[in-house]
């Protein structure tokens, strides 16, 4: 009697779905459904659709959360072979079993061990994506300067003015007090 009673709320429930499922479909129709499914296509996202800080706390997220699975199994380990190698166990315990001797106090305690890895490894790796991303940018606009500065061109006047504090920073010959004349001077008298 009771496989009849299901059966037979089975077969009314599958003709609800039945009755509706037209309705539904034209319901869901729209002008824009008519369009070619080119259209429907999303647009991929640009480079410069989302700033960098929120791209940087999405990956330092995705690293985090992705690490925490693997700390877990990595700590729970490394506690039970503390706890076996101290003689509180006498077996090594397996870190996957749901059977296991721990208490609430522990499970938090592997918990949180296991979310402050996940966390280090995250900010980690957002302090070394910072450090080279900034250190390409200085590079990028070294060498930016770099060419800017070659490329561009002088005028007349800020060429003189060039040439009269070059001229000044060239060294002058030393001068003996004892001497009237500079050394220069006694070569072109010989001759």
């Amino acid at each position: 009697m009771l496989i009849k009673k299901n059966f037979a709320s089975f077969i009314l429930l599958v003709s609800c779905f039945i009755v509706f499922l037209p309705s539904v479909k034209v319901y869901g129709e729209t002008s824009s459904s008519s369009k070619k499914t080119e259209d429907v296509v999303p647009e991929p996202y640009t480079e410069d659709e989302f700033p960098q800080w929120s791209k940087d706390l999405r990956r330092a997220e995705i690293v985090s959360l992705g690490t925490i699975p693997f700390a877990a199994v990595s700590v729970t380990m490394a506690y039970g072979g503390y706890q076996y190698a101290t003689g509180k166990t006498s077996s090594f315990p397996n870190p996957l079993s749901r059977d296991n001797s721990y208490s609430k106090e522990e499970i938090f305690k592997l918990v949180g061990v296991s979310a402050g890895i996940g966390l280090t490894v995250g900010i980690v790796d957002f302090a070394i994506n910072y450090s080279r991303r900034k250190k390409a940018e200085k590079e990028k606009a070294l060498e930016d300067a770099l060419q800017k500065e070659n490329i561009r061109s002088i005028t007349p006047e800020e060429a003189g003015e060039l040439l009269k504090r070059n001229t000044k920073n060239v060294e002058e010959p030393v001068t003996d007090d004892n001497t009237d004349s500079s050394p220069d001077e006694d070569f072109s008298s010989e001759d």
